[in-house]
């Protein structure tokens, strides 16, 4: 898993860099990304650097707060967009050889924060978003239990998640559950505030109130305005032997 986390990591940034490798310096600063908060794709970029950079100097006190990914953006705002996406793959390469050895004591919140601003920079650009799982597929268990959690506070049932890596009862233990069918790319985009309260409200729910349910799947807020995105044409896995496979 370790080895597959490095390679999966790696394979990220080089599709983020190819995706941005024919950008000006102008169209990084002024295409905006709808996802993060008023980001540009520069801005983007330049938190994609901070992590690894302050991974690899242990400045990870206030990691996964707003401080500290605003800190990433403000501290590389004079720095050409060349620059950043050079530091994207510089200090990438150094936590790539860390994951080699020691990706078990990565957060789950480090492969879900790559995996989704990679996603949030393709649907910036207008293209389809990634479906390759390996940095998430060990983060469902994680997300569908805090899931769990919100719906159960809400003073809701318990609701069958389906569709994901396996079919998932989370929130109350008693009484019937309800269903929400979704996939692993929607449910990942959904947890981590890529949808707003309307679409969170038309998702495919079954025996529960969409308005009350929505919300709770989400682990900070809903995004404030739609987000249209190009789902992946394919989902890819990693295998149980450790190589990536397909699935539809």
């Amino acid at each position: 898993m370790s080895t597959e986390s490095a390679n999966g990591y790696r394979d990220l940034r080089r599709r983020v860099l190819d995706a941005t490798a024919d950008l000006s310096e102008d169209e990084a600063r002024s295409i905006m990304v709808p996802c993060t908060p008023e980001w540009s794709i520069h801005g983007l970029l330049s938190h994609m650097a901070g992590v690894p950079a302050d991974i690899l100097i242990g400045n990870t006190e206030k990691a996964a707060t707003v401080e500290w990914a605003d800190g990433h953006v403000a501290e590389r705002v004079d720095r050409t967009f060349a620059e950043v996406r050079a530091e994207v793959a510089e200090a990438g390469r150094g936590v790539d050889e860390v994951l080699e050895t020691a990706a078990g004591f990565f957060p789950p919140q480090f492969f879900l924060d790559a995996w989704s601003h990679e996603a949030d920079l393709m649907h910036a650009l207008g293209l389809a978003g990634p479906g390759d799982l390996r940095l998430v597929a060990s983060t469902f268990g994680f997300l569908a239990e805090n899931v769990g959690g919100r719906l159960a506070e809400a003073g809701l049932g318990p609701i069958a998640l389906v569709g994901l890596d396996e079919d998932r009862t989370v929130g109350a233990e008693d009484g019937t559950p309800g269903r929400l069918t979704t996939d692993p790319f929607e449910f990942v985009r959904v947890v981590m505030g890529r949808r707003s309260v309307a679409q969170l409200a038309a998702m495919r729910w079954d025996g529960v109130d969409p308005v009350v349910a929505g919300p709770c799947l989400v682990a900070w807020t809903p995004n404030d305005v739609d987000i249209l995105e190009i789902a992946p044409d394919e989902l890819r896995w990693p295998d149980a032997d450790g190589t990536e496979g397909d699935a539809a």
